[in-house]
This record gives structure tokens, sequence and C-alpha cells, in this order.
């Protein structure tokens, strides 16, 4: 008995200590301009991991708060950052209402792309255009990718109603491998041949917070294939944008686009987002000429493209489940399918694209200094084809006698015209970042396995297994020099199984001036 009710005296005194000093802030964040409660404002203790974000009515609580100076930080997505210095001495303690405005200079724009840290547009050590959930609320069409022709130093090539092609500091093409497309950190790629989804993405543009462009190579943190560029799309979180949305639009090409998006925060542990598109429409009249040399006097003559079909469709459905283990810790589980018919441009004539499927799941974990990423991508399509070759080998059965049935049906296809794709991908990502003072560092591993399978239609997957294992280690470290400046060392060393070990470097130094900035960088690229 004597020992039992020591043991419970320790305990009653340890969560009495425990209890001493402990206390609570609380208060509400609001738009200095409409006086509405911003939802999922971040709210953090700047010299502890101690955090939340606001509710659907603008009120945050951080708990278990020791007695002791603070300085508050109250940030938000295209508003100005508010400081507060916090005293806690016995008591809780309420800020009451406080209200941010509106930010109207890039300098207070905060971006993420330019070292996978957010920091502000006009420190960063790239050039970064960003595309908003403003500009992208306003634009009457149903494709964002339309926005990136607004970007500084972004070629853009109209190429129909949805295809858009675009090349950042590179030849103008409306086919560019050149540049890596992303989608909240996840490689948004085409498994086989590298190229940007594009329209085959699963994001709806309800869905999309902004768009952050990279000018210039950006291997160094991101990889093979951010050779001219990289896209970053960054979705909305559901704690930030809570509630329905339904969006319909109709246009001239007979388009039709029915948008749906619903956000939901259950508690302050979980929340949800659920988003669907159907869009469709018909492309413009054009004839992309195919030249054939059926001429003994070898003149080559043009023909347009045979059975030509100018419809196209966009089927999507996306999903994503936030969890909230501790204050400022989340993990994250989204998964996205498309599924997509349309007419896509190269340069050697146009394909159609029939009923390529896009699947994808990606687990995030994300916390003040750790951020780890697992995901898988299938890519699957099963009667996409070259119109060039089909209809020069519809000409050549009927240069050889065939009946324009018989050259028209499976004689068509039998040319190699004919795009099959089964691929599949895995990636995995850790990364760690720390601040020592003025100095700030980053570093992570990726690996990533690459499961090509075309059926032997395009590529040459009998003769060899198409399955190859990359593994790539970056780092970067940026020190805060005397009077604005800030000088940033970053580096990546990748080893690929066929293409062996290449090492990339990236230096740059910024200066800030104002709400503008000065920056010299050097950089590499590789594809």
């Amino acid at each position: 008995m004597n020992r039992t009710f020591t043991i419970m005296l320790v305990g009653l005194f340890f969560v009495c200590f425990q209890s001493v000093g402990q206390h609570s802030i609380t208060g509400r964040i609001m738009d200095a301009g409409s006086d509405e409660p911003l939802i999922g404002a971040n709210v953090r203790l700047t010299s502890t991991n101690q955090g939340t974000i606001t509710a659907a009515d603008g009120t945050f609580t951080i708990k278990s708060v020791a007695d002791g100076n603070y300085e508050l930080l109250i940030s938000y997505v295209g508003y100005k950052d508010q400081k507060l210095d916090i005293s806690i001495d016995g008591s809780n303690k309420d800020i009451g209402a406080i209200s941010l405005k509106e930010s109207l200079f890039l300098s207070d724009q905060v971006v993420i792309s330019g070292t996978r840290m957010a920091e502000k547009l006009t420190e960063s050590p790239a050039t970064i255009g960003v595309i908003t959930a403003k500009q992208i609320e306003q634009l009457p069409s149903f494709n964002p990718g339309e926005l990136l022709a607004r970007v500084k130093g972004v070629d853009y090539v109209r190429s129909g109603v949805v295809g858009t092609g675009v090349n950042i500091r590179g030849f103008n093409s409306n086919f560019n491998s050149k540049n890596l497309q992303v989608a909240d950190g996840r490689l948004a790629s085409l498994i086989a041949t590298g190229l940007p989804l594009g329209p085959l993405n699963t994001q709806i543009k309800e869905d999309i917070e902004r768009v952050e462009v990279i000018l210039g190579p950006n291997s160094a943190l991101y990889g093979p294939n951010a050779h001219n560029g990289l896209v970053h799309i960054i979705s909305k979180d559901p704690r930030t944008s809570e509630g329905t949305t339904i969006a319909t639009g109709i246009g001239n090409q007979n388009v039709f686009s029915i948008r749906a998006r619903h956000a939901q925060v259950v508690n302050d542990k979980f929340s949800f987002k659920l988003t669907a598109e159907r869009s469709q429409g018909e492309e413009f009249s054009y004839a992309d000429s195919v030249y054939i040399d059926r001429d003994a006097d070898g003149v080559k003559e043009g023909y347009e493209e045979f059975e030509l079909d100018n419809d196209f469709s966009f089927n999507k459905v996306e999903g994503a489940l936030y969890f909230s283990p501790t204050a400022g810790s989340d993990l994250i589980l989204s998964s996205g399918y498309s599924n997509s018919t349309y007419l896509a441009p190269t340069n050697v004539g146009r394909n159609q694209i029939k009923d390529w499927n896009i699947f994808y799941t990606h687990l995030r974990f994300t916390s003040e200094n750790w951020f780890a990423q697992l995901y898988y991508t299938s890519s699957k399509t099963d009667s996409t084809y070259a119109i060039d070759e089909r209809t020069k080998q519809y000409y050549r059965g009927i240069d050889s006698g065939m009946t324009p049935a018989e050259a028209g049906g499976a004689n068509s296809y039998a040319s190699g015209a004919v795009f099959q794709d089964d691929s599949k991908r895995i990636n995995g990502e850790v990364q760690y970042n720390k601040a020592f003072g003025d100095l700030e560092m980053v570093t992570g591993i990726q690996y990533q396995q690459d499961m090509a399978n075309s059926n032997n239609s395009y590529l040459l997957d009998d003769i060899d297994d198409l399955n190859i294992y990359q593994m790539g280690w970056y780092g970067q470290v940026q020190y805060k020099l005397a009077s604005g400046w800030k000088a940033v060392a970053a580096f990546r060393a990748d080893n690929h199984e066929i293409y062996d070990f290449n090492f990339v470097p990236k230096l740059g130094i910024v200066k800030t001036v104002g709400n503008g900035a000065v920056r010299l960088t050097y950089g590499q690229g590789i594809a």
C-alpha cells in the first residue's frame, strides 16, 4: 500500500509540474479589406516548432506554450506577413482579431520551387514566374495551361483548342521534352518518353492554387529533364479552401465543360477534398498535310490526314486526405485518374490520342525539417496512333491495288502507326532542411524505377527488359550576407543504370533592392 501510494504521489507531482507554465495562445485572423476570416492561415512561434493553422472562422489555438517571450509569425499566401511580440506569464493569451493586408509587390510573394523551401520571390536564386489563383479563377477557359503565355521568358505555342506547347529559354517547338512538369512535388511526365503530361494531367482548374515557372536549367535540385525550365503546379489545401464549387462552361467549337470540387475540414486532424471534370468539344478545322511520294518523278504531293477525328474529351477524378498527427506536420494521401482523347501535334505530324489513361497514388509527409514522399504512376493506351504514318500506309495500300475499305482497315496500322503504352513508375524521396542562423541547408535523396512497356509498338521492349533504376542525391546551402545579399550553392549527383554518373552544380548570388532584386546565377541541365 505504501509503495502504491508513493507511485501515485510521484505521478500527481509530475502532472502538476508539467502543468505549471503551460498555457495557450488564441486569436482570429481576418482579411483587412473584407473583414472575412482567413481559413488556413499559418500561425507559428518562430523560435519553436509550435504552430497551427486557422479554422473555418479564422480562429486558432496554440496549446502547451511555456512561460516566456515569443515572436508570433502570421502568414498567408498572397498577403503580407505580420509579426507580433507575445509574452506568456502565468495565464493564457488572447491576441484578438488580426487583419492581414493583401500583397501588392512581388517581394511579398512566397514561392517554394527555387530552392525547394519557402522564400520570398525576390530572394530566390532562380528567375520564377508565378500564375496566381486569382488569374486562374478569372480565366474563362477550362484549360489553365493557356496562362503560361503570360509568363515572361516563356515561348508559348498554340496548337489547337487544348494543345499547348511551352518552351522556356529554348528553341520554339510544340513538342518539347526539355521542360520538367511537377505537380505537388510529384513528377508529372510520361514514363516511356519523359514528355510533360500537359492535357493528360489529372488536376482540374478549380483545384490549382498557383503555378510556379522556373526559367532556365534547374537540374541541380529537380534532376534530369529539368533542362530548360520547370513548371510546378501546386494544388489547393482543403484547410484553406473549404467548400463546394461547381463550374460549367460552353463556347465555340462545341466546347462544354463541367467541373466540381468539394473540400471539407472534418476536425483539427482530418480534412479531405474531391474533384471531377468532364470536358469535350471539337478541334479547329485544320488539315495537317501529309506529303507522300506517289509519282515516278519523285515529287511529293500533300494529302489530307486519313480519317481525321476532331472530337476531344477529358474525364478526370482526383481526391486527397490530409492528416495532421502533430502541429506543424502533415501526412497527405492523394490519388488521381484521367482519360483523354484529343489531337496532339508533334514535329513529324499529329498524333491521335485515344483513351489515354493516367493514374497515380501519392503519399507525402511534411514537417518543419522533413519532407518525404512515395508515389506510383501508370500510363496506358491501346489505340493511340500517328496520323502521318497511318495516312502514308493507307495510300501505299491504294497504290498496291487495295480497295479503300481494304487499305483503310487493319492495313493502315500495319507499318507501325499504333502507339501502345502500359508503363509504370515508382518514385521515392526523403529530404531534410535546417536553418542555422543565417545559414540554411537542404539535402535529399531520390529513387526512381521506370518500367516502360510499349508492347513493342514504338520501343524495343522485345529485345530487352526496359526496367530501369536511377538514384539521385542533391544538396543546397544558402547564406544571408549583409545589406540584402544572399549566396547560394547547390549540386546534384545522379547514377542512372544506363547513362551512369552525372554531376550538376549550381551557384548564385542575389541582392534584394527594395521591392526587386538583382541576381547572377550559373546552372546546368541534363536531359
